[in-house]
């Protein structure tokens, strides 16, 4: 299953409404890859991902990227009940030959990310 994330920018001295993802993945022990199109610049990215239920940590992975400055895969745990932060410092070493970032969630051990662990992604863009 895919999800095309929705881009949030933040405007300077302005509230703004994130936009979430929310996962749709509704079987046990499925993983689920949210595509991320940046706009911005190299380091103008955070992904939030949260947590709501109390059925154990999402693991969260950005795969490697295909273009002029590759990666490897930078990979950390969503716990339970929180809202976890990444911030991309370097988007290109994550872009694809698409010109996109692969998020992958993998719910805990038995769970589903729909129901069990209701996972939300947002990606924000800095000014």
């Amino acid at each position: 299953m895919a999800v095309a994330s929705t881009n949030t920018t933040l405007v300077r001295d302005t509230v703004s409404i994130l936009a979430g993802d929310a996962a749709t993945a509704n079987t046990n022990d499925l993983a689920e890859i949210f595509t991320i199109t940046p706009t911005k610049g190299v380091d103008k990215m955070i992904i939030s991902i949260a947590v709501a239920n109390t059925n154990g940590t999402v693991a969260a992975s950005l795969g490697a990227g295909a273009g002029y400055w590759p990666s490897k895969a930078l990979a950390w745990n969503c716990v339970q009940n929180v809202t976890s932060h990444m911030h991309v410092s370097d988007i290109a070493r994550f872009l694809t030959a698409a010109g996109t970032i692969l998020l992958t969630l993998t719910p805990a051990a038995g769970k589903k990310l729909l129901t069990d662990h209701t996972a939300v992604v947002e990606v924000i863009e800095l000014p």
